[in-house]
């Protein structure tokens, strides 16, 4: 059995550091630069199809290897529902308060609220407006 641990982290978007956005900025970047090659150089027809659709396919594993990296976790195993910002980027932060053992207390525009240390704080500083 894998274990529910295990799957959360398989079906729960894990919150990137900003190291692992920008690496899959840089994949969606080749990959679009290789699509754009196929797409000129290519007849239409079955094959371009293919190879388009592959190419596709391949881009989302690709960028898949990068979420499920630990290497790129904002937090080690942090899973939806204790994100720091959730996986699609729709829930942002709306005010910060620093607390007396130096961490923030941050409330969220969904109203929930969060406490983060000095060092995720400053991964997410720059959402919150002024």
């Amino acid at each position: 059995m894998i274990g529910t641990d295990e799957l959360k982290k398989r079906f729960y978007p894990q919150v990137l550091k900003p190291a692992g956005l920008a690496e899959i900025e840089l994949l969606r970047e080749q990959f679009m630069y290789l699509a754009k090659h196929i797409d000129a150089t290519l007849p239409d027809g079955r094959e371009k199809s293919e190879a388009l659709m592959l190419l596709q396919d391949s881009s989302m594993w690709a960028v898949k290897g990068i979420c499920v990296d630990p290497q790129f976790w904002l937090k080690d195993g942090s899973l939806r529902d204790n994100a720091i910002l959730d996986g699609i980027g729709q829930n942002r932060p709306q005010e910060s308060e620093q607390q007396p053992d130096g961490s923030y207390k941050v409330s969220w525009q969904d109203g929930s609220i969060t406490y983060l240390s000095r060092e995720d704080y400053q991964l997410i500083k720059h959402e919150i407006p002024e």
